[in-house]
């Protein structure tokens, strides 16, 4: 996504990881490209973090226990992609947090996303994050997905200004499929040609018609596994019910 947290904070315009909407990330994308030879080496996806590789619901909890009048007391109540901007107050308690690495570290990663990402890497998927979140948290993200165990399954991170932004930048970098969370940019991304996929959420159960709703990673595996070639069959994903990747939601 760029989840609740991503667009809360206004990123610096000189920032050469920040992509205005309309523009591509030029020098993002030849370092990407860099790094393989030939998209032939592999399927690009492209992922979004909040949401998508990072549990919200940590946010979600800090903003309710300091204001309880604005923010829904059940995460499943929460109707719209905006709740965090509620009114000014929590916008501004967002940016803070939404800027603050320390933060950025306690959250929980999504369930089994470690597992399916490293399952899907070693068939030969490669992964290429694009993120609304500002780009003062970007060391903060490698870390995080090092901690959880993907950031070597990762290519890069760019940060956008915004979730239409990473459009453009997917199209460029020649991702097969993208994993959002936020239903506009989902909906703008399957319009634009790419296989988009919706994870599901209580804020985004519009009704889609250029992206495809699936319910978790295990789901999402059986999706992308369609994109496979012959040579990279893949095996079948299971997952076990009784421990989740998911941790508590703050360490």
């Amino acid at each position: 996504m760029p989840s609740p947290i991503t667009n809360c904070h206004a990123p610096k315009a000189h920032d050469m990881s920040i992509l205005k909407p309309g523009e591509v990330a030029f020098a993002a994308v030849a370092r990407a490209q860099s790094r393989v030879s030939s998209r032939d080496s592999g399927l690009l996806i492209g992922l979004d973090c909040d949401g998508v590789l990072a549990s919200d619901r940590l946010l979600w909890k800090q903003l309710r226990e300091r204001f309880p009048a604005d923010i829904p007391a059940r995460y499943d109540d929460l109707a719209s992609f905006e709740w965090p901007r509620a009114t000014d107050a929590t916008t501004a308690h967002c940016m803070a947090l939404s800027a603050d690495p320390s933060f950025m570290g306690r959250l929980a990663p999504m369930p089994d996303m470690t597992r399916a990402i490293r399952h899907l890497s070693r068939r030969g998927f490669r992964f290429h994050v694009i993120t609304a979140r500002p780009a003062c948290v970007r060391r903060a993200t490698w870390r995080w997905l090092h901690r959880h165990g993907v950031g070597d399954c990762i290519e890069h991170i760019t940060c956008v200004e915004s979730g239409l932004a990473k459009v453009p930048l997917a199209h460029t970098l020649g991702c097969i499929a993208f994993v959002e969370d936020n239903h506009t940019t989902a909906e703008a991304m399957g319009a634009d040609g790419i296989h988009s996929y919706l994870l599901d959420a209580p804020y985004n159960r519009m009704s889609t018609r250029y992206s495809r709703r699936v319910r978790d990673w295990s789901t999402l595996v059986a999706e992308l596994s369609r994109f496979a070639a012959p040579k990279l069959a893949v095996r079948t994903f299971t997952i076990a019910a009784s421990v989740p990747e998911a941790a508590a939601l703050a360490s």
